[in-house]
């Protein structure tokens, strides 16, 4: 586990994880969506709406009647292995290394000049994803091969392979 993760280890050797953060209502958020993690891959029960498509960002929802919002619903698993988290602050100050500053595309007086501003900005619990998707290719060339994301409050994931990262389960 990286540092700022909490976690214990269940019978089979699994590692629970979350996040212990200051926003409580992060800490919520991820209490009920437990990311389980092995030691090769973060693997997760996830919803996909719309159609199925090779794209090189695939969107997938912790909540099913968030992907309902795009779409026909189909259920699978999700298996990364390098996922960067915006609530983990080495992952943010490696992003800040590459381009400097964190601009939100929507809002023209939203600049993040800092990973510590970004962690303590109230965005970054409900809504970080119209910050992050402008810079979803820098993230993958530092080697990430995902990212988490919130909208509306709600947990997401972009993959960047998703032939490999999801596994459907159900059509």
């Amino acid at each position: 586990m990286r540092e700022g993760d909490l976690g214990r280890r269940n019978a089979s050797g699994i590692t629970q994880r979350w996040k212990s953060t200051k926003c409580n209502y992060y800490c919520m958020i991820c209490i009920e969506n437990i990311i389980i993690e092995s030691t090769s891959a973060v693997i997760k029960k996830v919803y996909h709406g719309g159609d199925i498509t090779n794209t090189p960002f695939f969107y997938v929802s912790s909540e099913k009647s968030f992907a309902k919002d795009y779409g026909n619903v189909v259920e699978g698993m999700i298996k990364v292995k390098n996922m960067f988290d915006p609530f983990n602050y080495n992952d943010l100050k490696k992003l800040f290394q590459r381009v400097g500053v964190l601009r939100n595309r929507y809002e023209e007086d939203e600049v993040y000049t800092s990973p510590k501003k970004f962690l303590n900005s109230d965005i970054l619990a409900s809504d970080n994803w119209d910050v992050l998707e402008s810079y979803l290719k820098d993230i993958m060339v530092m080697g990430f091969d995902s990212v988490l994301i919130t909208e509306g409050g709600i947990i997401n994931y972009i993959l960047f392979d998703p032939q490999e990262q999801f596994i459907l389960l159900s059509k």
